[in-house]
């Protein structure tokens, strides 16, 4: 008989929902799924899935975090329908000022709803931005600000592939996607084939082996790497050109903005949604 373990794991800062999501995947999570708790809206529950027992070293990280968790064992029959329970199709963008606040996030073993206009279809699987999270959307939204169309677009950390087919289903002539988590790719490959996305191209992790300029570049990070990787990040992008950055938390924003060099940008908005922001950004022309 065969097992998997479900680590439920509770939190109350959207900050901490990355670095637990990193974690669990550095040490091979094949799921997640989340919850609001019922007693406090402000209260998260995470259920994440593992084939095996998850690693002591995560345990401890958990415990540094001081972080409330349980471990639970449960026959393998049950893993599919229990990752599942908690997954249901939504309108990525809600915004009222984004034409493209139609666009909705349907998995597919579920029905799709009648007010969907355009649909994606994506399996969360393992890999991180399946919409979700108000990073993404944020960057959703932050695309739709912005002309797309015909334009190049570079996506850093891709995970599932989801701004990538946002950008493509906006017109974007081509896209170049990267992430340094190889296990995310074949699932983003399989979510650009299940939405007929043909302009993809998946390119070196490493920025700085990437030639090009692209007329969008898209980010949504963790703010500290997004500080690691601005040089790469801003000389990816055009004369003109526009740099998303998302993955920024309002009480982190301080330091972000001071570490971050916006010198060669015009800063043309931040996108704001519970507790990220969104920087969207044009190159200042040489």
């Amino acid at each position: 008989m065969s097992y998997y373990y479900n680590l439920k794991i509770q939190f109350n800062e959207s900050a901490l929902e990355d670095q637990i999501m990193t974690y669990c995947l550095l040490f091979n999570a094949s799921g997640f799924s989340e919850d609001i708790m019922e007693t406090n809206a402000s209260h998260r529950l995470m259920n994440v899935y593992f084939e095996s027992e998850p690693d002591k070293e995560l345990i401890q990280k958990l415990k540094d975090l001081n972080l409330t968790f349980d471990l639970e064992k449960s026959e393998n029959k049950d893993w599919t329908e229990s990752w599942k329970q908690g997954i249901e199709p939504f309108q990525l963008v809600e915004s009222a000022s984004s034409d493209f606040k139609n666009i909705w996030v349907v998995p597919s073993w579920c029905e799709t709803p009648e007010k969907a206009q355009t649909i994606i279809t994506m399996d969360p699987g393992m890999a991180f931005g399946t919409g979700t999270h108000e990073t993404t959307q944020l960057v959703a939204e932050a695309l739709g600000s912005v002309e797309v169309k015909g334009k190049t677009v570079l996506d850093v950390g891709t995970g599932t592939g989801l701004l990538a087919i946002v950008a493509s289903f906006m017109g974007a002539e081509k896209i170049a996607v990267t992430d340094n988590d190889v296990s995310t790719h074949h699932v983003a490959k399989e979510n650009f084939v299940n939405n007929s996305v043909e302009n993809v191209e998946f390119k070196n992790a490493d920025l700085s082996l990437i030639d090009n300029q692209y007329d969008i570049v898209v980010a949504n990070i963790i703010d500290g790497v997004l500080i690691d990787l601005q040089d790469e990040l801003v000389s990816k992008t055009k004369n003109e050109g526009f740099l998303i950055l998302s993955g920024i938390c309002k009480e982190r924003d301080p330091v972000f903005s001071e570490a971050f060099d916006f010198s060669k940008f015009n800063i043309l908005s931040i996108h704001k949604k519970s507790e990220w922001l969104c920087y969207v950004c044009q190159k200042i022309l040489d």
